[in-house]
């Protein structure tokens, strides 16, 4: 079992919803630590073995769950926790938008929400496509996943969610 340690190099959106919509105006949520499903993609797209999810008739989140286990099954993982918020000495676990620590105290993340909308031909809105993403900034955290299974990674930058996307 390895710990993994996970430092963000600059803002970050660990979406809960989908922001790509065609609603007028949607709800934007974030969580501060990538989710380990985010993880999982991250370390296929590190070491070169890319999570496949085909977009079926049937459930999208039953065929996303079937290319994540798949994923593991090549990557040889046998099983991850996580994850934990290190920030400065003190560990704790994620909660939204701040840390929870065992003493009782918490620290709520830096939160900036960015507008957008498409645009026609002619740079107008475009109807009916509104949206906002919200992005946290964490300073001087890791986030701590513990992976059964997986051999030590160096020490290298990688692009967390959206793997295998062009």
């Amino acid at each position: 079992m390895i710990e993994l340690r996970i430092v963000p190099l600059g803002p970050a959106r660990f979406g809960t919803r989908n922001v790509a919509s065609p609603a007028v105006a949607s709800r934007d949520d974030v969580w501060i630590a990538p989710p380990p499903s985010t993880v999982l993609g991250a370390l296929g797209d590190l070491l070169g073995v890319r999570a496949e999810c085909p977009q079926r008739g049937g459930s999208p989140t039953q065929a996303a769950e079937d290319a994540l286990t798949a994923l593991a099954d090549q990557l040889g993982i046998r099983g991850m926790w996580g994850p934990l918020v290190k920030i400065g000495d003190k560990v704790g676990i994620p909660a939204m938008d701040f840390a929870a620590f065992p003493d009782g105290s918490a620290k709520k993340f830096d939160k900036k929400t960015r507008i957008g909308l498409a645009l026609t031909e002619r740079k107008a809105a475009r109807p009916g496509y509104l949206y906002r993403a919200t992005y946290l900034h964490p300073r001087r955290v890791a986030y701590i996943y513990y992976v059964d299974g997986l051999t030590a990674i160096r020490p290298t930058a990688v692009r967390l969610g959206g793997e295998g996307r062009s």
